[in-house]
């Protein structure tokens, strides 16, 4: 009975520990030569955020751009080399967003 216990007890830690660390860890990507597709403003939560799509991946993204001035900068059908993160449940936010002369 106290083997059981134990192997149950280990088990649920070692479950746990591996769910907490995952949600925790930091994601990163870089994606070059993305086209911006919109540009939205969210009224109600006060939060700016860009669609970019890849050429490679055809995917469209919806990143959240922390501050407003640089939303402000970013331009609809252009292209930017992009580095964003997300963690956990959190929404993707752009890291570094740079211009890409066509």
């Amino acid at each position: 009975m106290k083997l059981l216990l134990r192997i149950t007890i280990l088990l649920v830690f070692t479950i746990g520990s591996f769910y907490y660390l995952s949600h925790h860890r930091i994601e990163e990507k870089k994606m070059e030569g993305v086209r911006v597709t919109d540009k939205i403003h969210s009224s109600y939560e006060g939060e700016y955020y860009i669609e970019i799509k890849s050429e490679e991946e055809k995917t469209l993204i919806t990143l959240r751009v922390k501050s407003e001035e640089i939303w402000e900068l970013i331009r609809v059908g252009e292209r930017y080399d992009v580095e964003y993160a997300w963690y956990g449940n959190e929404k993707a936010y752009v890291k570094s967003i740079t211009y890409t002369k066509p």
